[in-house]
């Protein structure tokens, strides 16, 4: 790749606020800087030609005010660019197709020292005395020209870059602060077959399929990877000679840990490709790899929220499975960038080995496959144009199921403007947001959403009473669209991170997911576990049955225990125990209801005894002086967290 393919970085575009113009210098030569760089992963300014024709240097100088760079015969070809490093060595291992023009090199001129400092500095090119460009950035004085304050100091690893369509101008506005090394993918779309998958129902057996299944190649890029039948899945697909590549991150929040390290080990000794991305004094092109895909026999391809681990098991999350060589085509590119090793923020692992451990794999079925148009989103910065334009068109339903919602971010990336507009349109309106973590960041999300301002939007922690521990999912549902991806909703994912995610256009597959949300939705979905039990009590020749249901439970607490003693359709009684007597063959009904509404209910089938009913408290004083005679029933289970 050459010129700005040879340095691309992902960036958010937007228009410049203020600025003034440079002088007609800068427009007759073609000539600015595109970026600056005065840190890792080395020191180098990028000066662009815009022009058709080649351009020369020579006369041209560079200074920053301590010292200066004047070039002699040197040429740039026409729309191309040169860098200009202070280490020609470092810069050409990562970049080897590129101009590169050492700061030390014979055709320049030295006049002073000329280095970049990290904290702040500026950077002026000129000739003759007039001014072609300029930047400055941190704690500096702006130089003459310069309009408002200088732009803020790059953060470790990362640099400067010139805002599209801003090269004429002088202002912090025309900057973007980004990495080396980003490369960006805008949205692709494509028609293609499309399998759903809801986690944790679908446990890791569609992913183990997919790996026994592959003939050829498989290729992942995934956040974090610790699943036992996985990884024995990987060892099987590389005894059959599948060439075997995966990506991980290699600092993820907590560090890896032992177990994750010793089986990515293990991959590499089996004859797996692995890296994972760290710190290079202190450069790495994302701040984190949190993407979660899978690309098999070049066909295939696999997107998730989840990782491939523990939380495939106890995590809400969405997937989804897509046969198309296009869209694999395209993410076994962005595969090829991200393990891209010149940058040197790539390792490959040299842990000491665990093996990997047994769980149960589950019973796995081949799912429904539907036909649907799709579009890849890659982050940073591609993703989020696409979903807000998704949500302007919307007419009907917008649900967000959500690990999590930086609220802050929202309001200025525009996502919580498009969810208002969204409501105030009339169009259902529904935000769930993880409610397990301590991080007070999602319950200050939902007291935004639900201001008075924002009337029409539904917004709530999902509750413990589900099958699964926490929403991990990051998943959307637009009308007839359904976003399956790995990014959260917060700066770092939508700017920063290296994250995918595949938008679904399918009417019925967005109301197979709209059926899973809308059940994540209710508070609590499930009834109470009914436990009854039948006790006879014999006292003074009399015979009764005391029908206890006070062992029954619910997590989110019991409501209420009624007793329909007539079979009517009318509970009469309510408590915990109900004591009858009766002279025939009859039927009761017992029902228990949730602080939610749900309630299990069932009858029960009684002998005859004697006449009479009776309420619990009649039989209680009994308890401590008959013998008794149990007989215990667990009716409707329902799963514990």
């Amino acid at each position: 790749m050459k010129g700005m393919a040879v340095w691309a970085v992902l960036l958010l575009m937007a228009p410049a606020l203020c600025a003034i113009p440079s002088s007609t210098a800068a427009e007759s030569s073609g000539l600015f800087f595109s970026m600056v760089n005065p840190g890792s992963p080395g020191e180098f300014i990028v000066i662009k030609n815009d022009l058709d024709d080649d351009v020369s240097l020579q006369g041209i100088e560079v200074t920053d005010g301590e010292g200066t760079l004047t070039f002699g015969l040197v040429m740039i070809p026409c729309s191309s660019e040169m860098i200009l490093a202070q280490n020609r060595t470092n810069i050409e291992r990562m970049m080897p197709s590129s101009l590169i023009i050492d700061y030390s090199d014979a055709t320049i001129a030295h006049n002073g020292r000329f280095t970049l400092a990290n904290d702040g500095d500026q950077v002026v090119m000129r000739k003759g005395g007039a001014i072609i460009d300029m930047v400055c950035y941190g704690a500096v004085e702006p130089p003459e020209g310069w309009s408002g304050n200088p732009c803020i100091k790059p953060s470790p690893g990362h640099l400067l870059v010139r805002v599209d369509g801003c090269r004429e101008m002088f202002s912090s506005s025309s900057w973007s602060d980004s990495s080396a090394g980003r490369i960006s993918f805008p949205p692709f779309s494509c028609e293609a077959p499309v399998m759903p998958l809801i986690f944790p129902e679908a446990g890791h057996g569609s992913i183990v399929d997919l790996i026994d299944r592959s003939v050829s190649s498989i290729s992942a890029s995934i956040y974090t990877l610790d699943d036992g039948e996985i990884i024995k899945a990987l060892l099987r697909a590389r005894e059959r000679s599948v060439n075997v590549s995966i990506l991980l991150e290699g600092q993820p929040v907590g560090g890896m840990t032992t177990e994750q390290k010793g089986l990515a080990s293990a991959l590499v000794s089996a004859g797996c490709q692995v890296w994972s991305m760290t710190d290079s004094n202190s450069f790495r092109r994302y701040e984190f790899l949190h993407a979660k895909y899978g690309v098999f026999d070049s066909s295939i391809v696999l997107v998730t929220s989840e990782n491939w681990g523990a939380g495939l098991h106890k995590n809400r999350g969405w997937g989804a499975i897509v046969r198309s060589e296009e869209m694999a085509s395209r993410l076994l590119d962005v595969f090829s960038s991200d393990t891209d090793r010149r940058w040197g923020d790539l390792v490959s692992p040299g842990w000491e080995q665990v093996e990997p451990r047994d769980c149960d794999i589950g019973s796995h079925q081949e799912g429904r496959w539907y036909d649907a148009e799709l579009t890849l989103l890659v982050s940073p910065d591609q993703s989020l144009t696409p979903i807000i334009e998704e949500m302007a068109s919307s007419s009907r339903r917008i649900y967000l199921e959500e690990m999590s919602f930086d609220p802050n971010w929202g309001e200025c990336a525009g996502l919580i403007d498009a969810l208002l507009d969204a409501a105030r349109r009339g169009i259902e309106t529904k935000v769930l947001l993880d409610g397990t973590s301590s991080d007070l960041q999602n319950r200050f999300a939902v007291n935004s959403l639900l201001q008075p301002r924002i009337e029409g939007i539904e917004a709530r922690l999902e509750t413990a009473y589900h099958n699964f521990s926490m929403v991990h999912n990051k998943g959307m549902i637009i009308d007839d669209s359904v976003l399956v991806s790995s990014i959260n909703l917060g700066h770092n994912a939508l700017s920063e991170n290296r994250e995918t995610g595949v938008l679904i256009r399918s009417e019925a597959m967005a109301d197979l997911y709209a059926k899973a949300f809308l059940t994540d939705w209710v508070p609590d979905p499930y009834p109470p576990h009914l436990v009854l039990m039948n006790t006879s009590i014999e006292q003074e020749g009399r015979t009764s049955m005391v029908l206890d249901a006070s062992g029954s439970w619910d997590e989110s607490g019991l409501v209420n225990i009624t007793w329909d003693l007539n079979m009517d359709g009318e509970f009469e009684f309510a408590g915990p125990r109900a004591v009858v007597s009766p002279t025939e063959a009859v039927q009761i009904m017992v029902r228990v209801t949730d602080n939610y509404g749900n309630y299990v209910q069932e009858v029960i089938n009684l002998p005859p005894v004697r006449s009479g009913i009776s309420g619990a408290m009649d039989i209680l004083p009994w308890l401590g002086l008959a013998p008794l005679s149990l007989l215990a029933v667990l009716f409707l289970r329902k799963r514990v967290k």
